[in-house]
C-alpha cells in the first residue's frame, strides 16, 4: 500500500509508513532463522491478543445490551423490579 491512499488519515499511519521503510531498506539475509521465528511468534501473539481483546469487548456489548434489554421488557409488561426483590 502506498502513502496517500484511503489509510492515509488513519490513526497510526505514521508508524506504518516508517515500518514499512525499514521493511523495504532491510537486508533480511542477514537474520538468522532464530530470529525471524521469534519475530513471526511475536507477531502471532499479538494478532492473538488483539483477537481475545475484541472478544472481551464483545462479550461485554453482549452482556450491557441484554441487561438493558430486559429492564425495558420489564418495565413495558410493568414488573415493580423492586417489589419482586422485596418478596
Amino acid at each position: 500500500m502506498e502513502p496517500g491512499t484511503s489509510w492515509e488519515r488513519g490513526e497510526g499511519w505514521t508508524k506504518v509508513v516508517s515500518l514499512i521503510e525499514i521493511a523495504r531498506r532491510r537486508d533480511w539475509s542477514e537474520w538468522t532463522t532464530e530470529r525471524k521465528e521469534r519475530i513471526f511468534q511475536g507477531v502471532l501473539a499479538g494478532v492473538a491478543q488483539q483477537r481475545e481483546r475484541r472478544r472481551m469487548v464483545r462479550a461485554f456489548a453482549a452482556g450491557a445490551f441484554t441487561v438493558l434489554l430486559v429492564g425495558l421488557l420489564l418495565r413495558l409488561i410493568g414488573v415493580d423490579v423492586v417489589a419482586l426483590a422485596r418478596g
